[in-house]
């Protein structure tokens, strides 16, 4: 039986939910800086140990750390659960810039524990597929690829105080997994460059969040890739979807 603490309960409450579902794992605990949610969740879902105090939380008997907190701390609260013991599961984005990224891996390595990051759009069914059909032959090379995620975020750039929220601050290529991580994961590539241009912030300058901005990547393959990513522009339903360009399995085709 796997014991699970989770950080955050926002997204958080995904994940308590999944590994509820399973006879192989348990929630055991939870941490938030909200004591009413905090409460609440404990109740209703009987999980025996809860605490607002992260220090407090790395203490408690739990085998797996579920890091759904807010962006911002991904890296640090992993870097922190894995120093305590603990494998992690973390929400994306797994870091903020480089530094944090190997941070991690030296992490994962001086502590030989397990990380993973939860990009749930490599498990959709069309990227399975893409997949599936690439690895038997069915189609050729991919040489190009483009991926968008727009999405109006900008309700959850506000809190409860009435002040921006870590969203609005958030460049919105810093949270290009959606997009660019299928694409990754189709290919079988990783990026080696990255260059990225911004619109700046028209749309909602009260919060300070740029509109979008759009990247160019280029793989170790010798893929480009472009990808845009903007969460404080009105586009509804929200938009996620790529294109991926490749040769023919065979010159007849």
């Amino acid at each position: 039986m796997f014991k699970v603490g989770i950080v955050g309960l926002r997204r958080g409450l995904t994940y308590l939910s999944i590994f509820s579902s399973r006879d192989d794992c348990r929630v055991t605990a939870i941490c938030d800086k909200d004591p009413q949610q905090l409460g609440r969740v404990a109740r209703e879902s009987g999980i025996p140990s809860a605490t607002t105090d992260f220090d407090e939380f790395l203490d408690l008997d739990f085998d797996i750390a579920v890091v759904a907190s807010p962006a911002p701390l991904h890296a640090d609260h992993s870097i922190r659960c894995m120093e305590a013991g603990k494998h992690v599961l973390s929400e994306v984005p797994a870091a903020s810039d480089l530094d944090e990224c190997l941070r991690l891996i030296r992490t994962v390595q001086r502590t030989s524990l397990s990380y993973m990051m939860t990009e749930n759009c490599l498990y959709y069914g069309d990227v399975a597929a893409w997949r599936s059909m690439i690895q038997r032959g069915e189609i050729g090379k991919v040489i190009y690829a483009e991926a968008d995620y727009v999405h109006d975020c900008r309700e959850l750039m506000v809190g409860p105080d009435g002040r921006p929220t870590w969203r609005a601050s958030l460049p919105p290529i810093k949270y290009c997994t959606h997009s660019l991580g299928p694409v990754l994961d189709i290919a079988k590539t990783r990026c080696i460059s990255a260059s990225c241009i911004s619109s700046g912030c028209n749309v909602s300058p009260e919060l300070g969040a740029i509109d979008l901005q759009v990247a160019i990547f280029q793989t170790e393959a010798g893929i480009p890739i472009k990808v845009t990513c903007g969460f404080s522009v009105a586009r509804h339903p929200a938009l996620l979807w790529c294109c991926l360009l490749y040769t023919s399995p065979s010159p007849r085709d």
